[in-house]
């Protein structure tokens, strides 16, 4: 598997992936203010911006993985994340922060812990490469994945 920061992992530039966070700041932003209508226009803005990078960077799991994160339909997300994966593994790169979005939606929207602990398990592997934020989160969904 490559390393969770490889260019393989990563290919997006400086500039590309400050638009992206941009973007998606101005999503949260419209979110916490609980504009719908703004939220779904910058959302719009968001998805443009990731399809105009898949063009240049086709099946790449970050970009399905980051409008899996801001859809709001679960089982939209749950297709997304899930293809998110699939990527992933085609690419041999990490999928941590997928498995864990993806395990959090099975536990909170579609009451499933079982298949979610069948994704966790794995990230067990990479506790070393995680970040403080993932592996307290990894040991959160373990929690509530374990009956």
């Amino acid at each position: 598997m490559q390393d969770r920061h490889s260019s393989r992992s990563f290919p997006f530039t400086r500039e590309e992936w400050q638009k992206v966070a941009s973007l998606a700041h101005n999503v949260l932003q419209a979110a916490l203010k609980d504009d719908e209508v703004m939220r779904e226009s910058r959302f719009s803005e968001l998805r443009d911006c990731l399809y105009e990078l898949k063009v240049l960077y086709p099946n790449h799991p970050v970009l399905t993985e980051t409008e899996a994160d801001f859809t709001d339909d679960p089982q939209r997300r749950r297709g997304l994340y899930e293809q998110a994966l699939a990527q992933a593994a085609s690419l041999e790169i990490s999928s941590v922060s997928i498995r864990l979005s993806l395990a959090e939606l099975l536990i909170t929207d579609f009451k499933q812990p079982d298949l979610a602990m069948s994704l966790l398990e794995p990230c067990k592997q990479e506790l070393e490469t995680m970040d403080p934020y993932e592996r307290e989160k990894l040991e959160g969904l373990l929690q509530q994945a374990t009956p």
